[in-house]
């Protein structure tokens, strides 16, 4: 089939022609057979996975386009209800939605699209490309619900991020703070910024750096106007375990304490603090006239704080080795 008849195809789906000629242009006889291999080997999806979509308990979020011609809806509310997701649905949207109106649907985060866009430039300026058009489209949607202005033209609240699919915007609340976001450069590290963690080293050790990079890039921007903090979390409810890449090679020696490890990880963050604690200590630091270095996220970071500091380094290295289990 000829190049401009491939294009046409996506079109009539839904693909901006400029997309679709593009995407047209990547497609050989390999992808076509490897794809028609895959989805005639599919003929018992439903029966194969429908067992474990109701045993799904991590959150998720399901995108229904309106008008995706794949996409029974009455199939994927019940997958998504069964799975405990959120429906979001896109309106006047198919199937190739990311392509077809890509400022709508993607959350864009104020703080880098200026990197973003200035990189897609670049790129677009070197092998003449249209890519960029995508952030020209993002930088007027930024204005729109990014910033607002009060009635002189003074800015009155400006967003963390603005997310499309669910509709959600999440500001700095006053002009104060508005302003104050563009000054503190707040980053998320750890109570294992100032505690050890044994067995988990090479994590605890990122957590220092961030300690030490953050006070000495304060030095060095304060006297611009720009303060740096860090945020320092204890156990937060997330899908840390989960996420853990493990070792290749395991030494056999550490075969027990890696179980009684994982467990107690497992306990840990099974009653840790809701993510919810950390943002709004990030939002505290960002609306602070005179911002701190760290701030505590959580009551167990405090008390940690506070024991690192006044307890005798016996009795902490004692409470460490009683918290994890390892005598």
């Amino acid at each position: 089939m000829p190049l401009a008849d491939r294009a046409q195809t996506f079109v009539r789906f839904g693909v901006p022609l400029e997309k679709a000629r593009d995407l047209a242009g990547r497609i050989d006889q390999t992808m076509g057979e490897v794809i028609l291999a895959l989805y005639r080997s599919a003929v018992n999806v439903g029966v194969e996975w429908a067992p474990a979509v109701a045993q799904i308990k991590t959150p998720g979020l399901a995108v229904l386009s309106e008008l995706d011609p794949f996409v029974k809806a009455d199939r994927w509310e019940d997958s998504a209800r069964r799975s405990g997701a959120t429906i979001a649905r896109l309106e006047g949207l198919g199937h190739w939605w990311p392509l077809q109106d890509a400022a709508r649907t993607a959350k864009i985060w104020p703080f880098c699209v200026s990197g973003a866009g200035l990189g897609l430039q670049l790129y677009d300026k070197i092998h003449g490309k249209p890519y960029h058009v995508v952030y020209d489209d993002w930088v007027e949607f930024a204005k729109k619900h990014y910033i607002r202005l009060d009635r002189r033209g003074r800015l009155e609240a400006f967003a963390f991020y603005y997310d499309p699919i669910e509709d959600e915007v999440c500001t700095f609340p006053n002009e104060l703070t508005a302003y104050a976001a563009l000054a503190i450069v707040p980053y998320v590290g750890s109570v294992l910024g100032f505690l050890p963690m044994p067995y988990m080293a090479l994590y605890a050790a990122t957590k220092h750096a961030i300690e030490g990079y953050s006070e000495s890039l304060d030095h060095e921007l304060r006297t611009r106007g720009i303060r740096v903090s860090v945020i320092e979390p204890a156990y937060t409810k997330t899908q840390f375990d989960a996420n853990v890449v493990e070792a290749d090679s395991k030494l056999d020696e550490y075969r027990r304490v890696r179980g009684t490890l994982g467990k107690k990880m497992k306990d840990l963050l099974a009653t840790a603090d809701e993510p919810g604690v950390v943002a709004e200590v990030v939002l505290e630091a960002a609306g602070a006239a005179r911002p701190k270095l760290r701030y505590t996220a959580g009551g167990v970071a405090k008390r940690l704080r506070v024991l690192r500091r006044f307890a005798p380094a016996r009795l902490v290295d004692a409470g460490i080795r009683r918290d994890l289990q390892l005598d």
